[in-house]
């Protein structure tokens, strides 16, 4: 997704953004990236995105759980149980404090 959206800026802007990233001493323009758009706010939009597709995963895994928890030993229903339990305790940990990692899986 990242080199697509840099379809969009002329190869002169995109060396300019990579010098400025240099002079201001970040490792990558990704890193310098992300730091511009978290000062701006702009991350928020992206970040709400993330924490919706993750809600939205973890509401299938509890419906399929649901279903199938009458096929599982006790065992097995509780340790499918915990690994959603944790799941959902790691994406409200990013909530609180506006992670930027929201969007990747924690199974």
């Amino acid at each position: 997704m990242t080199g697509m959206m840099w379809l969009c800026v002329h190869p002169a802007e995109r060396a300019a953004f990579i010098l400025a990233s240099e002079r201001d001493g970040y490792p990558t323009l990704a890193a310098w990236h992300r730091d511009k758009l978290r000062a701006t706010g702009c991350m928020g939009l992206r970040h709400k995105y993330a924490v919706v597709g993750r809600l939205r995963q973890l509401s299938g895994d509890v419906a399929t759980l649901l279903k199938t928890a009458r096929d599982l030993t006790e065992k097995e229903a509780q340790e499918a149980a915990f690994k959603l339990a944790k799941r959902i305790a790691a994406l409200q940990r990013d909530i609180l404090t506006d992670g930027n990692d929201a969007g990747e899986d924690l199974r």
